[in-house]
């Protein structure tokens, strides 16, 4: 009942409130392995930092500043009491992390024990972005007709890339031979 846009805690509708207690976040579900397990693999996200080192010294330092800041456990910790997912250990290990947002319990689940992958430093991730953003600005500038086909382009392609650099033992589906944009 939150209010889109609105402080922290501001109600949407009083008349519907919503406490903690009523919330149930759970983690996202686990994909079936021949030998009975679940695979729970999570996506971590956002984009990641990048320091231009063309940069003159004075914007070097307050760009390495800022980040020194950010990465502060007491910082972290507000940007978690306002909804925001940290992974710094410190914050994530506060004894009063999980009673801050009702899916912190899950997102703590979902980032440990080698759960979750980060995308972002894979050494793909530059070509697959460029893959994604050729499929996805022809299907909102009109070159590509519909979004499934953006969306099945970029699969396969990001499939073919990883499997492609040994990053998977998972070739395209035979499918993917028809889909081109």
């Amino acid at each position: 009942n939150q209010l889109v846009g609105g402080e922290p805690g501001e109600v949407a509708d009083a008349a519907r409130p919503v406490t903690p207690e009523m919330v149930l976040i759970t983690v996202p579900p686990g994909f079936p392995q021949e030998d009975g397990t679940l695979n729970r693999t999570y996506t971590l996200g956002g984009q990641p930092w990048v320091l231009n080192a063309f940069n003159d010294e004075a914007h070097q330092q307050v760009a390495i500043d800022f980040m020194k800041f950010w990465y502060l456990p007491e910082t972290q910790l507000e940007f978690s009491r306002r909804g925001g997912n940290s992974a710094v250990t410190a914050v994530l290990e506060d004894p009063g992390y999980e009673d801050l947002q009702p899916h912190f319990r899950a997102y703590k689940y979902m980032i440990r024990e080698n759960r979750s992958r980060d995308f972002w430093h894979d050494p793909n991730y530059a070509e697959m972005l460029a893959v994604q953003q050729e499929a996805w600005n022809g299907y909102l500038t009109d070159v590509v007709p519909d979004a499934k086909l953006a969306l099945d382009y970029t699969a396969c392609q990001q499939q073919e890339i990883l499997y492609d650099a040994d990053r998977t033992d998972i070739e395209p589906s035979e499918a993917c031979a028809d889909i081109s944009i």
